[in-house]
């Protein structure tokens, strides 16, 4: 959602359908959304599906093996420790704070590229030492 809203701020992408700020109402319909969940600061349409709860992309609930797969193609063999530290990190906070401290956290950790276009596709270094302090 992160890097979808930073490709719109510098003209990769075209700008969202969804509501602006997490809880108001969708501008517009046929997102295939049952609800709205608020992440981040932000509002992400759902959909409940013969295996759960799924965010959709248009009317296709997006499966969590593809999520999966992305990640591991992302971080490779840091996966693993990649979870443990963010699993610790969420674990330190009750669910009201890591709700309201969500998007401050990753502000404080994402990886430095440069700004607008030139940043578009850089990769940056995770620093899971930074991570694991913020416990």
């Amino acid at each position: 959602m992160n890097a979808q809203r930073k490709g719109r701020t510098i003209g990769v992408f075209s700008e969202t359908k969804g509501p602006d700020k997490a809880g108001a109402p969708p501008r517009n319909t046929g997102l295939g959304e049952d609800y709205w969940v608020a992440i981040c600061g932000r509002s992400l349409p759902v959909k409940n599906t013969e295996k759960g709860v799924r965010a959709v992309v248009k009317d296709n609930p997006i499966e969590p093996e593809k999520v999966e797969v992305y990640l591991e193609r992302s971080f490779g063999e840091s996966l693993a420790a990649v979870r443990e530290a963010m699993e610790a990190l969420a674990a330190s906070l009750s669910p009201d704070a890591l709700r309201a401290e969500a998007y401050g956290l990753y502000e404080r950790f994402r990886p430095e590229i440069a700004r607008g276009k030139g940043g578009w596709g850089q990769k940056g270094k995770l620093d899971l030492e930074l991570i694991r302090a913020l416990r």
